[in-house]
């Protein structure tokens, strides 16, 4: 089974309790946004859901109570596909070939990539608020039908 439309996803990470100017206009038009950990602020889970539903896993940095009401490891289901959202892809102890993860999003590192192993597709996308590679800040776009592809966008931002 499959996504009959096409769903648009954006993917954030390590925003640090900072969402830069634009960012939200990006976003508009989302029907979902995941956000992979070190969310920093419960604002900014608000924001992103005055846009669309929002998937968020804690990260290593999110120690506040507020924090404690989101998993370390979300698995879903979106547009017939298995979604695995996780912060810190290294330390993970999970199976995602056992659960049929067609789409693993990750964060942790601030760098951005997308890999592709075993038919799994591996998507980090970088920090929008705090990058650390040449890319500058980034997030990712997760386009859903039959398959899934994903590309990481760069983000001018105002100075």
């Amino acid at each position: 089974m499959s996504a009959e439309k096409e769903i648009i996803a954006f993917a954030l990470s390590d925003t640090h309790g900072h969402l830069p100017d634009g960012v939200l206009q990006m976003l508009r038009g989302a029907d979902s946004i995941f956000h992979a950990g070190d969310i920093g602020s419960p604002a900014i889970l608000d924001q992103l859901r005055e846009i669309a539903p929002v998937h968020a896993v804690r990260g290593n940095m999110d120690r506040h109570s507020w924090a404690g009401r989101l998993s370390s490891v979300e698995v879903l289901e979106l547009g017939g596909h298995t979604v695995c959202l996780l912060h810190d892809l290294a330390a993970a102890d999970v199976d995602f070939r056992a659960m049929k993860a067609a789409l693993v999003l990750h964060g942790h590192t601030h760098r951005p990539s997308i890999s592709s192993r075993e038919g799994i597709l591996f998507v980090n996308p970088g920090s929008i608020s705090q990058p650390r590679s040449d890319a500058g800040p980034t997030l990712a776009r997760i386009h859903i039908e039959r398959d899934i592809r994903a590309e990481i966008i760069a983000m001018v931002l105002p100075e």
